[in-house]
């Protein structure tokens, strides 16, 4: 869950913590559970969470989709001002690479800093060597430059 908590922070972090991000990376992040549901090899993990998919309500008879929004980072995405680094790989079954280039494309709208990588033949966590060290240097290299 980092590449999603990770996404929940940038956009979340200054209103609900009054905590203003320096920098952030993004990892194999879930960006909009909305459109995550049913693209992914897990996808029935958001149906176990929130007590049913967008598109039902709860126990209650209350509409899940304001709570999907909610735990979607897309949905907050005006509060993001913290450059972003997200790296994806370009296989991952986990998390379609749709969710990155959602969330690189709303920051670039935003005027905000923003570099997507993507490791071609990778799943959601790199397997590879050059892979691993390149993404150490690269989050490296983009702390060193904006913290």
């Amino acid at each position: 869950y980092g590449g999603y908590m990770t996404s929940m922070a940038l956009t979340k972090s200054a209103e609900r913590y009054n905590l203003q991000l320096a920098a952030t990376s993004v990892g194999g992040g879930i960006n909009d559970l909305i459109s995550h549901t049913g693209t992914a090899d897990i996808s029935a993990i958001l149906q176990n969470t929130f007590g049913g998919f967008f598109w039902q309500s709860d126990s209650k008879g209350k509409a899940l989709m304001d709570l999907y929004q909610d735990r979607s980072a897309i949905f907050s995405i005006d509060k993001a001002t913290a450059p972003t680094l997200i790296l994806h790989g370009a296989q991952d079954p986990r998390v379609p690479i749709s969710q990155a280039f959602q969330l690189h494309f709303a920051l670039k709208a935003k005027g905000v800093p923003t570099r997507m990588l993507v490791y071609p033949g990778s799943g959601h966590i790199p397997g590879k060597a050059e892979q691993l060290f390149n993404i150490w240097n690269e989050v490296l290299r983009w702390l060193a430059e904006y913290v």
